[in-house]
């Protein structure tokens, strides 16, 4: 299952992560305390709104285990006085008395005045939707999915389907708890240290971290989930279907040996979440050159940020602008992979004219991982890929029931990984 640990470092909801008792289970107090600290220097805010739950929960479950006759102290158990600790913190809240709910509530409503008040006035195309605390790493508007296991079916794909168990995928899950740091941090004292803390300002850059392989490896991205642009772009986050991909590339034994040798190139990066997973285990592909690009400028000038924030070398990583119908693709490209770039029906054809000036030019296949949002658009992108290529879906992901380690955002549609290749003759 999704561990807690992934859902701190990618910042998911507070009230999704606590909406499961499980998922809070998947790691020990110290383990998550290892983490809390580490972002507590970056977002001491939602570490704060964070803590003033887990503390709750804590208590809850030492209650419980004193019901039941144990009364021992472990590893996840709280220490201390709880009561005395409890009536500290409220204490601190502008005066005795004032409970911790009530100041929540009160900071988020100064939270709002702040965040409408970042917004920069002017034109349409300099607009940016905010995403509120209650909505973080939720996106409004988006019509549910339609399920692509029946579509890959009837087409006669026969695509892995997640969210069911696997001894392979409770395995990785166990292997990636079981290399966390933990940390000796007492939750109260951290949660009375950052009383005064505020909320990050919606355009403020944060760090989140996501898992790429069954093992410990992450890559830190400098993203604002809480933003999107409306210029257009969706680079400011990393979307769920990059963050399968990124995993599914690294883990797949299907792809074990496909890049030896190859240079792959990736469309509409974004946050450039792929092109770093694949580059930080450049000696298990053996890769030969990646190319990471967007179509938007200001994008990929922050494409090298990321390299250099997650310690990735740049020799023989390229990040370019690219803009489809319009770029002449680089030669000697073995494999083009695309995260999230099937979403808007106006852009289809132009994308896959871009594929078939790939495929004219050499190139092997292309891997895309979509999120089903509309079943319209996704009839239209499986409709016109099937009249011109070879599409193979090999997985379809259902984030809600995934057994992943990973932290997909809230309100997931499916998430379809296919291979597409140039018609066989």
């Amino acid at each position: 299952m999704p561990s807690i640990i992934a859902a701190l470092r990618s910042r998911a909801l507070i009230k999704e992560i606590f909406a499961d008792s499980e998922l809070l289970k998947t790691a020990s107090q110290s383990q998550v305390m290892a983490v809390v600290d580490e972002i507590a220097e970056r977002n001491p805010y939602y570490t704060r709104t964070f803590l003033s739950e887990y503390v709750d929960w804590l208590e809850r479950e030492t209650e419980g285990e004193d019901e039941e006759g144990g009364g021992e102290d472990t590893d996840g158990a709280v220490s201390g006085d709880v009561d005395g600790a409890v009536d500290l913190v409220a204490e601190g809240l502008e005066g005795p008395g004032k409970s911790i709910e009530e100041e929540k509530k009160r900071e988020e409503s100064e939270e709002k005045k702040e965040e409408s008040k970042e917004r920069s006035p002017g034109g349409e195309d300099e607009e940016e939707e905010d995403l509120s605390t209650e909505e973080y790493g939720t996106v409004a508007g988006i019509d549910p999915e339609e399920d692509p296991v029946v579509a890959a079916k009837s087409s006669g794909n026969q695509p892995e389907t997640g969210g069911h168990g696997s001894e392979s995928r409770d395995r990785a899950s166990s292997n990636l708890q079981s290399a966390l740091p933990t940390s000796d941090t007492d939750p109260y004292e951290l949660l009375c240290s950052l009383l005064s803390s505020r909320p990050l300002p919606p355009t403020a850059p944060d760090l989140l971290q996501y898992p790429i392989d069954e093992s410990s490896n992450w890559v830190s991205i400098r993203e604002t989930p809480r933003v999107i642009s409306g210029q257009g772009t969706t680079g400011a986050r990393t979307w769920n279907a990059a963050l399968l991909l990124a995993f599914v590339l690294n883990t797949d034994g299907r792809f074990k040996g496909e890049f030896d040798g190859s240079t792959v190139l990736e469309l509409g990066a974004g946050t450039g979440l792929v092109g770093a997973a694949l580059a930080k285990k450049w000696q298990q592909h053996n890769l030969k050159k990646i190319i990471i690009t967007d179509g938007d400028e200001g994008v990929v000038e922050k494409l090298p940020l990321t390299l250099e924030t997650n310690d990735i070398e740049k020799h023989n990583i390229e990040c370019a602008q690219f803009l489809w119908g319009k770029t002449v693709p680089p030669e000697n490209v073995d494999i083009v992979l695309g995260a999230d770039i099937i979403y808007d029906p106006s852009v289809l054809d132009v994308l896959l004219d871009t594929l078939g000036d790939f495929f004219a030019q050499g190139a092997r296949y292309a891997v895309i991982a979509r999120s089903d949002r509309n079943p319209e658009t996704t009839k239209d992108w499986e409709r016109k890929s099937d009249e011109r290529f070879d599409r193979e879906v090999i997985r379809v992901e259902d984030p809600t029931v995934s057994t992943l380690p990973c932290w997909f955002h809230s309100g997931a549609n499916d998430i379809t990984v296919e291979i597409v290749r140039k018609k066989r003759v």
